[in-house]
């Protein structure tokens, strides 16, 4: 299925159970993950210095997993046959199958992707949002623009409300933080447009598989 390369942000605790025990077993401790669809992936993933990177396969029906580790900064010349390092050749998903890639290290939290067969993929779209274009566009403009005063001016010149702005918070797209501050959430990232486009993946996945 010939499918658009972006990516969807997935809560982790919304991922089937197999996912999320790979998960924990590299580290990973964000609160969403990106979520890629592909039909091909690469073990091969960059460290760097201070850095050491990881390839987890997983196995979405039996929930097995399997981690392979790089070498802590990058590949070198006493670690010649490591996948995660070396080997760049693309390999095949299958329909049941997700490849975890990411790194740990520099003092950072874990970082990692997931990409799995655009087959597997609908079971961890979020569910469908009830939006007008007007609601995505504002969601674009939060996404799109600094925080502070640059996102005040902006939501300012499109005419946002503060009733609109509430309407989307209480629909768990934004939140308000105790000073007032507006930000992002999963779900309004996933669902949200820029100048008035469909540019999000979840929109541009629901148009490819209309019909089905």
């Amino acid at each position: 299925m010939a499918f658009d390369n972006g990516r969807i942000a997935v809560d982790v605790k919304e991922l089937p159970a197999a996912l999320q025990r790979a998960l924990a077993s590299v580290g990973y401790g964000r609160k969403s993950i990106d979520v890629m669809p592909a039909e091909t992936a690469s073990l091969s993933s960059a460290g760097g210095d201070g850095y050491q990177a990881f390839a987890t396969v997983v196995n979405l029906e039996t929930g097995e997993n399997r981690t392979t580790w790089g070498s802590w900064g990058g590949p070198n010349m006493f670690n010649p046959r490591n996948a995660v390092d070396n080997d760049r050749a693309d390999y095949p998903i299958p329909e049941n199958g997700a490849v975890i890639t990411g790194h740990k290290g520099g003092g950072r939290p874990v970082y990692a992707t997931i990409r799995v067969n655009p087959a597997a993929l609908a079971p961890l779209l979020p569910a469908k949002a009830e939006l007008s274009e007007r609601q995505r566009v504002i969601l674009g403009t939060i996404r799109g623009t600094k925080g502070g005063a640059y996102r005040l001016e902006a939501l300012k010149e499109y005419g946002v409300t503060t009733e609109e702005l509430d309407t989307l918070i209480s629909g768990g797209f934004m939140k308000r933080n105790k000073a007032g501050a507006i930000s992002m959430t999963t779900a309004g990232e996933n669902e949200a447009m820029t100048g008035g486009r469909r540019d999000s993946i979840v929109y541009a996945y629901r148009q490819a598989t209309r019909g089905w």
